[in-house]
């Protein structure tokens, strides 16, 4: 037969606390395994979001800077179709077009530039059409299909970005799960070594209350794989 202490406690029950104990210690110790593991693997996602938005990021620059040359060839082009014009005053527009020198001109722009540049010579110096004729050919639409790639590779290294910062907050967040389990430690292993039973039972208690804290805590973050 156990003999009580001078508590009223049995040894039974003392095993029964040290057996609570050493559970919760486990238990917190496979979460806050868990919650590292996947602090590690968000940090890598991080690593390698943020990697692919600095080289994007290069990319959506050089893309940017291929468009500047471009629209400056074009506009050098459409300079040199005007000055070829006014020395040709007397032909139409397709027949300056179709002319050795135009037609030349007009195909090393770029499709777009072909486009804008010969429907405002049409506007311009052709008697049938009765267009408002802008002073500059290269409007709004133009740049918007000149710079087109360039803002679609921006736009992914922002996502990407997003995603990087994102996955640093998720890492965070588990880092934050580790901390809230590390006082599970605390509590539940100082109830270990102390003889007092009311305080090792609110001890326990309250390893308890934040271990299930942080159980809820950690299922309703976003884990990776």
């Amino acid at each position: 037969m156990t003999e009580p202490r001078s508590d009223g406690t049995s040894g039974k029950e003392r095993d029964g606390y040290e057996i609570v104990a050493t559970v919760l210690l486990g238990l917190a110790a496979v979460l806050a395994a868990f919650s590292s593991y996947q602090s590690a693997l968000w940090g890598g996602v991080q690593d390698t979001e943020f990697n692919n938005s600095v080289t994007t990021a290069n990319l959506s620059f050089n893309a940017e800077r291929q468009a500047d040359s471009l629209i400056a060839i074009d506009e050098a082009f459409f300079l040199e179709l005007v000055i070829q014009w006014v020395n040709s005053p007397t032909e139409t527009v397709d027949e300056f077009f179709g002319a050795d020198i135009g037609g030349f001109i007009l195909g090393n722009m770029t499709v777009e530039g072909q486009r804008v540049s010969e429907s405002w010579f049409r506007e311009a110096f052709d008697d049938d059409s009765d267009a408002e004729v802008a002073a500059y050919p290269f409007g709004g639409d133009y740049f918007n299909i000149a710079y087109e790639d360039s803002a679609a590779i921006h736009e992914l290294s922002a996502l990407q970005y997003e995603a990087a910062r994102t996955a640093n907050e998720n890492g965070d967040n588990f880092e934050l799960a580790v901390t809230f389990i590390t006082m599970v430690f605390f509590f539940a292993g100082i109830s270990i070594v102390l003889s007092y039973d009311k305080l090792r039972i609110w001890l326990l208690s309250v390893a308890g209350i934040i271990f299930a804290g942080s159980f809820i805590y950690v299922i309703t973050l976003n884990w990776t794989f």
